[in-house]
């Protein structure tokens, strides 16, 4: 296979980034249409204020990677700030809130689940399909080497000849990311076994209709105490308790993320009846699901 690739030395990329990016007036943003992408890779500037409140990303992975901010993002119910040179990253289903300033510059990239998956399925980001990293600190090396490929990409997303390249480029600016995550698993030992990372991937995709532990247990050949006190180890929770955790946070996702009445999340959580979930959500955070949706709305 030949591949063209854009003649644009290095260091001149870097400075038709640069002068780019320091023109950029406030851009208006429409989420809507955002999460609407034609092809499996999208790229948005990034310029100016932004505000929203319980949003739910699209069935897609979201890398925020900003050059300049000033902000508080929440995702998933828990509350990062934001700074200069981070990277924000976006698991598909997630609930974010963010108050951004009108100093923000950056750049957006938004891809389909599969086509990353696809990619990066032997990733240290994607190792327990959990965002265990949704902020990560940068460098200016590190922006530079990273928006000097986006800088490329954007302009091969413009032309269909560039359909194998673009494959490439994504893939190669999401290994790039994906070595940072590394450092961080290696550094703080997060890295789980392999066990626990099948438990985990188990767990997303029958946590809704299947709700005992024994069931999880025998997928993975073991009893169900002994994966009990895996989880207990790895994780610090019982798996009981991560898979009522699980649900807990889709039941919040759908209660703030989505226009279902919370009969429709009853049934759709498979709790059977009303009492039954709201027995349950209560439990866990102290509201029913009318008070938790009229409180965080």
């Amino acid at each position: 296979m030949v591949f063209l690739l854009l003649k644009v030395p290095l260091k001149e990329g870097m400075d038709l980034m640069e002068e780019y990016f320091s023109n950029l007036e406030a851009i208006t943003k429409d989420l809507e249409s955002e999460a609407i992408i034609l092809n499996d890779v999208a790229y948005f500037k990034l310029a100016g204020a932004s505000k929203n409140e319980n949003f739910r990303s699209p069935d897609s992975y979201v890398f925020i990677i900003f050059k300049k901010s000033k902000g508080i993002h929440t995702v998933d119910f828990e509350t990062y700030e934001e700074k200069d040179l981070q990277i924000h990253i976006s698991f598909p289903g997630q609930i974010h809130s963010w108050d951004t300033a009108d100093c923000a510059v950056g750049h957006k990239l938004i891809i389909k689940k599969e086509y990353l998956e696809s990619m990066l399925y032997d990733s240290y980001l994607l190792s327990s399909r959990i965002n265990r990293f949704p902020v990560l600190n940068i460098n200016e090396h590190f922006y530079r080497k990273l928006g000097s490929e986006i800088f490329i990409l954007e302009q091969e997303l413009a032309d269909f000849r560039f359909g194998p390249i673009i494959k490439v480029r994504t893939e190669l600016i999401l290994r790039l990311i994906d070595t940072l995550v590394a450092k961080l698993v290696e550094k703080g030992k997060k890295r789980l076994p392999q066990l626990i990372i099948n438990f985990y991937i188990l767990l997303d995709e029958n946590f809704i209709a299947q709700k005992n532990i024994g069931f999880y247990a025998d997928k993975l050949a073991i009893t169900a105490g002994h994966l009990s006190s895996q989880c207990r180890e790895y994780t610090g929770l019982t798996a009981k308790e991560n898979l009522d955790q699980r649900i807990l946070l889709e039941a919040k996702r759908l209660l703030l993320g989505t226009t279902y009445s919370i009969k429709e999340i009853t049934f759709k959580l498979d709790f059977g009846t009303m009492s039954r979930f709201s027995i349950f959500f209560k439990a866990k955070t102290g509201y029913n699901p009318k008070e938790f949706r009229n409180r965080f709305m």
